[in-house]
This record gives C-alpha cells, sequence and structure tokens, in this order.
C-alpha cells in the first residue's frame, strides 16, 4: 500500500504536471517589453493586454476571426501592414506584437492617453467608443478593459522585480509572468486531474495489494 500512494503521489505532484500547463513563455513577454517601449507605451499594459488577448498563445483565433498573441483582426491587420509597411502574418508573434502595439498607440493619441478608453476601443472599435463617448456598455468590452487594468499592477511589480528595483520575495518565480487568467488555471487543474487519475492506474497496476 505504501508504494501505491508513493506512485500516487510522485506522478500528481511532480514539478512539470503542476507547471507546463500553465507557463507563459517568457521570450513572448521580453518581445512585448521591447515593442511596447518602442511605441512609448509602458510595457505593462501590453504584458496585461497579450496576457488577456491570448493567454500567451501565438496562435490563439477567437470566435469573432481575430488572431494572433494580440488578436488582430484580419481587417485591421491589412490597414497596420500599410503603416508598417509590409505583409504581417498574424500567428507570427513579432508581427502580431507590432502590429497590436501600433494600434493600441493609435487608440491612445486617439484618446488623449486615457488607457481605459483606449483598451475599449482596442477591442470594440473607435466607432463605437465614439458613438457611446466613452467605453461602450457591452459586457465583453468592459470585461476586458477590468481585466486588463487589474493584471497592470502584478505586471508592473514582477517588472520591478525582474529589473532589481524591489527585493525579491520569498515567493516569487521569475521564470513567469503572474496573474494567469482563469483559463490557465482550468487548464492547470486539468493537467492535475489527469495526473491524478495516471497516478491512481499506475499504482493499481503495479502495486495493488
Amino acid at each position: 500500500m505504501k508504494k501505491w500512494i508513493l506512485a500516487f503521489l510522485t506522478i500528481f505532484l511532480t514539478p512539470g504536471a503542476l507547471d507546463m500547463a500553465v507557463r507563459p513563455n517568457l521570450s513572448l513577454a521580453e518581445l512585448v517589453i521591447r515593442e511596447a517601449s518602442d511605441r512609448g507605451i509602458p510595457p505593462a499594459i501590453a504584458l496585461a493586454q497579450a496576457h488577456v488577448e491570448s493567454n500567451w498563445n501565438p496562435s490563439a483565433v477567437s470566435p469573432a476571426g481575430a488572431q494572433g498573441l494580440f488578436q488582430v483582426m484580419p481587417t485591421t491587420l491589412v490597414g497596420l501592414a500599410r503603416i508598417i509597411g509590409r505583409t504581417l502574418n498574424p500567428f507570427n508573434p513579432i508581427d502580431s506584437a507590432q502590429a497590436g502595439l501600433t494600434y493600441l498607440r493609435q487608440m491612445l493619441d486617439r484618446y488623449g492617453g486615457n488607457v481605459h478608453v483606449a483598451l475599449a476601443a482596442y477591442n470594440a472599435g473607435p466607432g463605437n467608443v465614439d458613438k457611446h463617448h466613452g467605453i461602450p456598455p457591452f459586457m465583453e468590452t468592459q470585461n476586458y478593459v477590468k481585466k486588463i487594468m487589474a493584471l497592470i499592477p502584478e505586471y508592473e511589480a514582477w517588472l520591478a522585480i525582474r529589473s532589481g528595483e524591489t527585493p525579491i520575495p520569498s515567493d516569487f518565480k521569475g521564470e513567469k509572468p503572474p496573474g494567469l487568467t482563469r483559463e490557465a488555471g482550468l487548464v492547470g487543474a486539468a493537467g492535475l486531474l489527469i495526473g491524478a487519475v495516471a497516478g491512481a492506474i499506475i499504482g493499481l497496476i503495479f502495486f495493488g495489494d
């Protein structure tokens, strides 16, 4: 019985099972920081936006057809390609970051640097923002803005710790950005459940009394 429990715990509590399903690609975070800085956008805003848009998945596609790391719509991407001066691949993280953050820069300039309204325009379109004289009364857009604004302080803290501006707390995990989305959390929970079931099956097969 002790061997069965050991097999169960080994698979269920392995660090890989706990971390791999929810670990963002840190190179993507560095890319976003660079492209945001080049456009005069605070990196924490851009990091939080990428997090909410795609949960760090460059291959993400929304039900509405938005694509890539920054979930740019194909028609918007065409216009941004003219501004950037080359054809853009929505699933190339560099192209997506450049397109998405160029568009966010446009919205920030259009709305006087108001981050809340610029994000709403990114999500719902500037036409809807102009029509409603601010954040439109769409639940999706309002939740979108709230999620990003809630993550910005977490990313600011993460950036400060990584740069050495603040002491590193004992529980800091520098290999991954903070603030996992609910969807990522569910993926991680699913991984734990699968690990638990696999551990139980192996334990029964090899160590059952």
